[in-house]
């Protein structure tokens, strides 16, 4: 872009009051009547009209320096104004000009995002993209070569930890183990995921005991229509089994 020389013409202005020191003990002078004036019942009404004399005064002060300050602002506000002018051309193409970087950076982030999800796919990560995906991972200084070490790691670690869920934990409880496997892949936290479930788990098989040993429940046949999945239905069985429920499944028809 071709250089541009701004020729500033700067004046710098003088502004003095050419009578302030006269002014300053005439009113210093004028105002030790004031100072001396005592306020009582009897004086009321002169009290307020020497109040109102002096709000003038003030007044008539701050409006010679609002003015005085007007005019000498005057010449700045018209070289701002010029200068806005000239920065809103510029602004107006350099907007364009980002637009369009801004375009071919997002084209470019897209498809190392889609890189990444392809990559995931093929080590078969079965974690969701957003679980795992960093925001920096967009940086053009962030090599895909780290993301894809990155995403090894992330799947050894998965799969270590579902292994060892299904190899160890809840054995005698595949619902638990279900329970504690969902868990892991949400938080990624293994031995979180085992306690904090398992705890659950007691909890809830020590309320249900305490029912039955108390005996205060009337069972009762009820009817209800359920949609689910296989997994869902091995899992309803096995839950009504912990409570000890009975259930019958009519058949598909009726």
């Amino acid at each position: 872009m071709a250089q541009f020389k701004l020729e500033n013409k700067v004046e710098v202005g003088k502004i003095t009051l050419a009578n302030f020191e006269q002014i300053k003990k005439d009113l210093t002078t004028s105002l030790e009547e004031y100072k001396t004036f005592k306020v009582t019942p009897e004086t009321y009404v002169e009290a307020k009209s020497k109040k109102a004399a002096l709000n003038n005064f003030e007044k008539t002060l701050n409006n010679a320096k609002k003015d005085v300050k007007k005019q000498y602002m005057l010449p700045y506000d018209n070289f701002e104004l010029q200068m806005k002018e000239l920065m809103g051309l510029v602004s107006e193409v350099s907007e364009t000009i980002n637009e369009g970087v801004k375009q071919l950076d997002d084209a470019a982030k897209n498809a190392k995002r889609l890189e990444i999800e392809m990559f995931a796919n093929e080590i078969k990560l079965i974690l969701p993209l957003d679980k795992y995906y960093k925001q920096e991972w967009e940086n053009k200084t962030y090599k895909i070569e780290t993301i894809h070490d990155e995403l090894l790691q992330l799947k050894a670690q998965v799969d270590d930890g579902l292994r060892y869920i299904t190899n160890s934990v809840a054995n005698d409880d595949l619902m638990l183990k279900a329970r504690i496997k969902e868990r892991f892949l949400e938080t990624l936290n293994l031995l979180s995921s085992i306690e904090e479930e398992t705890q659950k788990h007691k909890e809830a098989a020590s309320f249900i005991k305490e029912l039955n040993e108390n005996n205060q429940l009337e069972s009762k046949d009820i009817e209800v229509i359920l949609t689910v999945n296989e997994k869902q239905w091995y899992q309803v069985q096995t839950f009504l089994k912990t409570i000890g429920a009975k259930m019958t499944k009519k058949k598909e028809g009726n």
